[in-house]
């Protein structure tokens, strides 16, 4: 576990007066454990410059770290407060299958397309206050695309989709996402010493729920600089 899944403390006051609590972590929680089986299958063909990596996997989650609510004593806090801590709750099992291909199509690019499947279901009976079932997206695809020219140039193209999904924290059930990202990179060189200035575009298209029904993922560009010692 997290040093905050097992030692938060947070909380607000004022004028030396405790007002809330919102997290008091008590350090109940043990470690989480995981069991995986996978097979996989790696396929490479010279000739069509492609390479194929499938995995097929079942996991077996014990002891997996939930957020609980517990009421303070009287005369702790003087506002409504009931801080989360955390605990070892439910087993639950994640099954599926994922697989990338790898393509060269023409000098310069490069292609890659990966896919995974996934579902959750509870080895138990439940006190779960969501659906475990969507702990991870159903369905998740990226797509990249890369070109390099000439003079240390680059292209980046990506595009991801996902499900809608539940995540562990989260307050709400996040809508399926689809973002699309750019990147157009230049090397540099000074004698023997290298570098790279790029201009990255994230997500062209609309906002998307990050988390949180109060975060949204919005379109953003930036400028990154690397010099090589």
């Amino acid at each position: 576990p997290s040093i905050f899944e097992t030692a938060s403390n947070v909380g607000y006051s004022y004028k030396n007066m405790l007002l809330q609590v919102t997290s008091l972590s008590r350090g109940y929680v043990q470690p989480e454990s995981m069991l995986t089986h996978e097979l996989g299958y790696l396929a490479t063909v010279p000739k069509w410059g492609a390479t194929l990596d499938v995995r097929v996997f079942h996991e077996q989650a014990g002891g997996f770290v939930q957020r609980t609510q517990y009421a303070l004593p009287t005369g702790i806090s003087l506002l409504p407060s009931n801080p989360v801590d955390f605990h070892n709750g439910d087993d639950f099992s994640i099954r599926g299958i994922e697989y990338q291909l790898n393509w060269k199509p023409w000098h310069g690019a490069q292609l890659a397309f990966s896919q995974a499947y996934t579902r959750n279901s509870l080895s138990v009976a439940s006190n779960l206050d969501q659906d475990s079932s969507l702990y991870a997206p159903v369905i998740a695809n990226t797509l990249i695309f890369t070109q390099n020219f000439t003079a240390n140039t680059a292209l980046t193209l990506t595009h991801q989709e996902s499900s809608a999904s539940n995540l562990q924290g989260s307050s709400t059930v996040t809508r399926p996402i689809s973002r699309t990202d750019v990147r157009v990179s230049k090397g540099l060189r000074w004698g023997a010493r290298g570098g790279e200035v790029a201009l990255v575009v994230q997500n062209l298209g609309q906002p998307y729920l990050d988390f949180d029904s109060k975060f949204e993922f919005r379109r953003r560009a930036f400028v990154t600089l690397r010099l090589d010692n």
